[in-house]
């Protein structure tokens, strides 16, 4: 079986190359364009910190060479010029994700298989509370709400809080209530009261990132499309 290759692209003046990525095997380092055009001919898989114009720089490379990366994270630019990179993706049949989306913690997980399973019933009222210094990004958790309730459902009603320097997600609905509360560097919390049952406390881990990227790579090895990954135009 061929080796699987990926790389890591940064800026080397500005950047030390990501922690999380460079545990990695068989992962190759470019820290300018140079070095990325020489890899990509041999690469699966690209995972893109560079930004700024060097970013989309790299995107316009990686869309020429019809090559599937990751972005780490997302910036104005990316959600700016999402369609285009959707359109420019399809046509080029490439998978394009960003990584750091809150889908992986595993009590936001644990949210999402109740309400696909209709374990709740009808959902009647989704109040999502965030702190007013949120330890994550506008797009992290609009990405979070419209994964968990899509548009077509009920809509979610967005409350500030002072306290809790996280965030509180709310569902009530026809059969019991469920919540969830999302902190960094802390286990989350999943509670759940059905009707006529016990009322439920989960603790859960808060590591998400190895779950998000070990299933990206797994997706990749396997080449099945990455649908449960964010992408910048589902923002």
């Amino acid at each position: 079986m061929p080796r699987f290759s990926t790389i890591l692209f940064f800026d080397e003046t500005t950047q030390r190359s990501d922690e999380s990525i460079r545990r990695l095997s068989n992962l190759s380092f470019a820290g300018n364009l140079s070095r990325l055009i020489d890899g990509l001919p041999a690469c699966d898989l690209v995972f893109l910190q560079a930004g700024g114009k060097l970013r989309q720089e790299a995107i316009k490379l990686l869309l020429k060479a019809k090559k599937s990366f990751a972005l780490l994270g997302l910036e104005p630019a990316d959600l700016e010029d999402s369609s285009r990179l959707q359109r420019a993706a399809r046509k080029r049949h490439i998978q394009v994700c960003w990584l750091g989306s809150l889908r992986f913690f595993p009590a936001a997980a644990r949210l999402k298989e109740l309400l696909s399973g209709a374990c709740l019933g009808d959902v009647q009222q989704a109040t999502c509370f965030e702190s007013l210094n949120s330890p994550w990004e506008s797009y992290q958790l609009r990405d979070l709400l419209q994964w968990l309730l899509p548009e077509n459902q009920c809509p979610i009603l967005a409350q500030p809080q002072e306290e809790d320097p996280g965030i509180t997600i709310r569902i009530i609905a026809s059969k019991g209530e469920a919540s969830i509360r999302l902190q960094k560097k802390q286990p989350g919390l999943f509670q759940l009261k059905q009707l006529h049952g016990p009322e439920k406390h989960i603790l859960c881990s808060e590591h998400a990132s190895p779950i998000e990227l070990g299933l990206l790579l797994l997706l990749c090895q396997q080449k099945q499309p990455w649908k449960i990954l964010a992408t910048p135009w589902d923002c």
